[in-house]
């Protein structure tokens, strides 16, 4: 029993809840990869060895394929002995039972090996879950489909799955359900130690919109909001919030016509339905919605209803804008940031080396919005917003104000 193998085994089984379950694969890669003993810290994702200060954690991937003498693996494990040699000074020792020990040696067997992958990898193909509107579908399809003519990447076929509960990846798009380590790239920011987006998140650019209304109100006057089913009520009681403190007065919608407020302007949050039923509503009055919630529905409302849109946009350079809306053209940016990261991250993939590929993108070009620039302290590729209005005749984006930085 070698002294990298003991000491794998410690780390393996620091949390302690392992014993006498009869634990899968899996959940031993679980435990070793985020556990509490964070042992791929020290022995790296593959267990290819690493170094922390002055302490050489020994590569393990040499120990897969082999089957561990569980009498030896158990003397490591509780009492610190290997070959008859104490491990290190900074491994503690445990007292573990046969099952926990056996569920180790099964872990071990397959560590490195492509039995280890993380979920959704497969030998060739890759598993992208889709959480975009159903709309875009397509051009991300198509794009995939292009990929996987010119054979893929290295080698693995792209496979769009749309099915919530598959196991994926990564993830294009966003949403509360998704684990913290899942790695997904999204129109607007998500949270999470792994989620990446192309914009400020929503929450964000409703305060950017709801500062431009306020800005072009008179004193005192009342503005009306819209918000649709499945908005968070923090944003909601947020924007109020912003706006009592500017002595102006946010109301509900249907509250504001049906006592005869008159308000100045109104707020829509929510897609391109509901804004839809919005400018249906309201006369006369311009409406604020977000560009990357309300997609290719500005193009359609009827002319007089889209001339009275202001839009929170992203800083691109193309506007006026061509005649892909920006939702689309968001969507295709994630794709483009996720194709980028998986050409840099190599055939050996998992989620810590794709994660890391994104936070190293630095003035990445993507066509007709801003060059995003990410880092481990920043997932939000462009923060630069304005406000845009809406050409109906030549379906196009028309900006109205300066460029200005949105934080989260």
């Amino acid at each position: 029993m070698t002294s990298g193998r003991a000491m794998l085994a410690a780390c393996l089984l620091v949390s302690g809840g392992w014993a006498g379950a009869q634990a899968t694969v899996e959940r031993g890669r679980a435990a070793y990869q985020s556990g509490a003993a964070a042992c791929a810290r020290c022995h790296g994702r593959h267990g290819e060895g690493r170094r922390e200060g002055a302490v050489a954690a020994p590569a393990l991937q040499r120990f897969a394929g082999q089957k561990a003498d569980l009498d030896s693996l158990r003397l490591a494990v509780n009492d610190g002995l290997s070959a008859g040699r104490a491990l290190h000074r900074l491994m503690p020792r445990y007292r573990f039972d046969a099952g926990a020990l056996a569920d180790l040696s099964a872990y071990l067997d397959v560590l490195g090996s492509e039995a280890d992958a993380d979920p959704g990898i497969g030998s060739d193909t890759l598993m992208i879950g889709m959480r975009l509107d159903a709309g875009v579908v397509p051009a991300v399809q198509d794009i995939f489909a292009r990929i996987n003519a010119a054979g893929g990447i290295y080698g693995r076929r792209l496979v769009l799955q749309r099915d919530p509960g598959a196991a994926v990846f990564a993830v294009l798009g966003w949403g509360r359900d998704l684990p913290p380590d899942m790695p997904s790239i999204a129109p607007g920011a998500g949270t999470g130690a792994a989620a990446f987006g192309l914009l400020p998140g929503s929450e964000a650019q409703a305060r950017f919109m709801l500062d431009q209304a306020l800005a072009a109100a008179p004193s005192g006057a009342t503005l009306a909001l819209s918000a649709a089913a499945g908005t968070e009520p923090d944003t909601v009681r947020d924007l109020q919030a912003r706006a009592v403190a500017r002595g102006i007065t946010l109301v509900p919608l249907a509250g504001s016509h049906a006592r005869g407020n008159g308000a100045v302007s109104v707020l829509s949050l929510g897609d391109g339905a509901h804004l839809a039923g919005v400018a249906h509503q309201v006369a006369a009055v311009p409406i604020y919605a977000l560009a990357m919630q309300a997609g290719s529905t500005v193009f359609v409302l009827a002319p007089d209803a889209a001339r009275r849109l202001r839009l929170v946009a992203p800083a691109a350079l193309s506007y006026p804008g061509a005649a892909r809306p920006v939702q689309e053209r968001l969507a295709l940016g994630a794709v483009a940031v996720l194709v980028e990261a998986l050409k840099r991250s190599g055939r050996r993939l998992d989620r810590e080396t794709f994660v890391h590929a994104i936070e190293q993108l630095r003035g990445f070009g993507v066509d007709g919005l801003p060059d995003m620039r990410f880092g481990p302290n920043r997932h939000v590729g462009a923060a630069g917003m304005l406000m845009v209005k809406v050409d109906p005749e030549r379906r196009s984006y028309l900006p109205y104000t300066d460029v200005s930085e949105v934080r989260p």
